[in-house]
Formats: C-alpha cells, sequence, structure tokens
C-alpha cells in the first residue's frame, strides 16, 4: 500500500504541472501577451506583430480545462482501482491454513463474495441439477479453500456514490461528505459526467469548459486530491490493522 501512496503522491505532483501551466496560461492570454499564434499557425497583422497584441483562439483555453477533467477523472478512477484491488490482493493471498476461509473474512466481504456467485449463477444457462452440483460443491469449498474476490470494474463511473459503495462491499470507513469534504461529493460528479460526456462524444472540449475559469479547476483538484488521499489512508489503515478479517471477539 505504501508503493500506491507513493505513486498517488507522484502523479498529483505531474498533474499540478498541467494544472499550473493552464492557469497561468490563462492570465497571460487574457492579456494577449502569449505568442501561440506561432505554434498553432495563426497569422497575425503586422499592427498586432508590432503591438504584441496576439489574439489567440478561444477555443484554445476551453480545451486545455476540458482536458482537465479527463486527467481527475483518470487519477480518480487509478487509485480507487489500486486501492480497492490491493485490498482483493491481501485477502486472495493469505495462507491457504490460516485467515482466508469465507467464515474468518468480515461481514461485507462474505455478503459480497456470495452476492458475485450467485451473480455467477444467474449469468449462466445451468439446469435445476447442475445448480444443486454448485450448491454441494459450494459447501465443500467454502469450508476448505481460499477466497477469491472478482476483480473490481468500475466502467468508467466512479463518483462519490461509487466510493461510498465501495466502503459498504469490502468493510471499510471512508471519510464522510461533512463540511470537510462536502464539495468533494460535487466535484467527483462533476468530471465524472464531463469525462463521459466528453468521451462519448456528448459534448466538444469548448462546451464542456465554456463557462469554466482555471480557479474552478484548480478549486477542483485541491478537493479532490484531499479526498482521494484520504480514501487511500483509509485502505491502508484497514489492511493493517486486518480489519478484513471477522474480529477475533466475534470468533
Amino acid at each position: 500500500m505504501d508503493e500506491i501512496l507513493e505513486a498517488f503522491e507522484a502523479e498529483k505532483n505531474e498533474l499540478d504541472i498541467y494544472f499550473s501551466f493552464v492557469h497561468k496560461f490563462e492570465k497571460i492570454e487574457k492579456k494577449r501577451r502569449f505568442p501561440t499564434h506561432k505554434l498553432l499557425n495563426v497569422k497575425l497583422s503586422k499592427k498586432a506583430k508590432q503591438q504584441k497584441n496576439y489574439h489567440n483562439p478561444p477555443e484554445l483555453r476551453q480545451i486545455l480545462l476540458s482536458n482537465s477533467y479527463l486527467l481527475l477523472y483518470a487519477m480518480v478512477e487509478k487509485f480507487v482501482r489500486k486501492g480497492i484491488s490491493h485490498i482483493i490482493e491481501t485477502v486472495g493471498n493469505l495462507p491457504n491454513e490460516e485467515n482466508n476461509l469465507l467464515d474468518n473474512l468480515n461481514e461485507a466481504l462474505q455478503k459480497l463474495w456470495r452476492k458475485e456467485q450467485i451473480d455467477a449463477i444467474m449469468k449462466a444457462a445451468i439446469t435445476a441439477r447442475e445448480n444443486y452440483i454448485f450448491q454441494t460443491f459450494l459447501s465443500v469449498f467454502t469450508a476448505k479453500r481460499a477466497i477469491k474476490l472478482s476483480e473490481f470494474q468500475p466502467a468508467g463511473n466512479i463518483d462519490a456514490k461509487t466510493i461510498k459503495h465501495c466502503a459498504e462491499c469490502y468493510g471499510f470507513a471512508i471519510p464522510p461528505f461533512n463540511e470537510n469534504y462536502r464539495s468533494a461529493n460535487k466535484f467527483l460528479t462533476t468530471i465524472k459526467d464531463n469525462r463521459n460526456n466528453l468521451a462519448h462524444g456528448r459534448i466538444s472540449f469548448v462546451e464542456c469548459a465554456a463557462q469554466d475559469t482555471s480557479q474552478d479547476i484548480l478549486t477542483a483538484k485541491k478537493e479532490i486530491f484531499a479526498y482521494v488521499g484520504e480514501f487511500l489512508n483509509q485502505i491502508k489503515t484497514y489492511i493493517d490493522n486486518e480489519n478484513y478479517l471477522i474480529p477475533t471477539n466475534s470468533l
């Protein structure tokens, strides 16, 4: 988990470089002092060149801002996936003779595993007899074999609701969306919706950020960085304290 937290800090620094550029570009662009025309092959009048009055395409700022939503969402999905996958890997790697039997996992993981098995049955075209054989095998399997949870597949829809659902499914705590993280709730939904609208062609990059400023992005970034960081810290505590197992006093 320490490697995941280190990677998270590194990616935050990488994104900060981009966001800082967009913010500075917006400030300079308002003064028409950024020679973007040289990069975009836009011809200027002789007078504009003499005055260094660069009329940059207004769409460029909006495209840069819209791309910020894609970068933020990719970061959120990447590290929510990594955190949950680390739980699954930790449970799957427990020694066979020790604590990886179903009855020794916490109540949330037991419920999740059973649901995964039921879903697998419902998706398969099996007869009643085959179902009976499966149930008989299942009773033996859960008593003597290791438990393997399915891979986490967010499918491009991670927001505050998804994160809360993950915590409930795996049985770990997450920071509540109270006064400290109330804005994170809104921003997680915003970047998810913008990402999906861009990815599916519902809106253009210019339309996506038509009403946004770089300061809006910086505010969202700050809130989301803080929340995802706390989310990962909660998973670290969950794993370090072996909270994926049923409490000792319940055995």
